[in-house]
């Protein structure tokens, strides 16, 4: 069993370009109206969220949305992997995956033939952890790990040919991530000892 940290970018198709307005919150993403750009993931230990290896970016301007897909899913899904550990060889952790699963599962269908029943998968999303911490709210909960809303440069960096812009701001949020993600692993099982058990 091997964590990653995951996450993917993505820009409207070039046809699709003028419906998308950076400036608008919380707009519905459509995955039919975008394709992913990057793909980016990084080993990490499960019992301290210490690197474990070095962060690998699969870029769709150095082939195409078809290869960096079918590429990622060789991590993903092993083919030296016994089928019933197969689930647990890439488990991600991240913020907010339900975005990331909502343009990869249709994707690794499409490109790989794979179908993935995320009810199936195993995988560490930080999302309800950090509300949690915000008091419950939703508003701004991802603001502790790095997210300020510069993503929403992407469409202008990638169209732009900015590519060493994107690349600097994953590093970045991954760097952001990682660090957060260790405190979070260290002080978190402090609050074990002060729940009280129904016994």
């Amino acid at each position: 069993m091997t964590y990653y940290y995951f996450d993917i970018e993505t820009v409207p198709l070039e046809e699709h370009k003028s419906e998308f307005d950076s400036s608008i919150k919380n707009k519905t993403i459509d995955p039919s109206k975008n394709k992913i750009i990057t793909i980016q993931f990084q080993p990490i230990w499960s019992d301290s969220g210490r690197p474990k290896g070095d962060l690998t970016i699969l870029k769709e301007w150095e082939s195409d949305e078809e290869n960096i897909v079918k590429s990622f899913a060789g991590y993903m899904f092993p083919k030296d992997c016994p089928s019933e550990k197969i689930h647990w060889a890439f488990v991600p952790i991240g913020n907010n995956l339900m975005y990331e699963f909502k343009f990869l599962i249709p994707r690794l269908r499409k490109y790989c033939g794979i179908d993935v029943d995320i009810f199936e998968k195993p995988f560490l999303d930080l999302k309800h952890t950090l509300i949690v911490m915000n008091k419950g709210k939703f508003s701004g909960y991802s603001q502790p790990i790095g997210k300020i809303g510069e993503a929403s440069n992407m469409t202008e960096w990638y169209y732009s040919g900015q590519h060493n812009k994107i690349i600097d701001y994953i590093q970045r949020e991954t760097n952001s991530f990682i660090n957060n993600y260790q405190v979070i692993m260290r002080e978190i099982p402090n609050i074990r000892g002060k729940l009280i058990a129904d016994t």
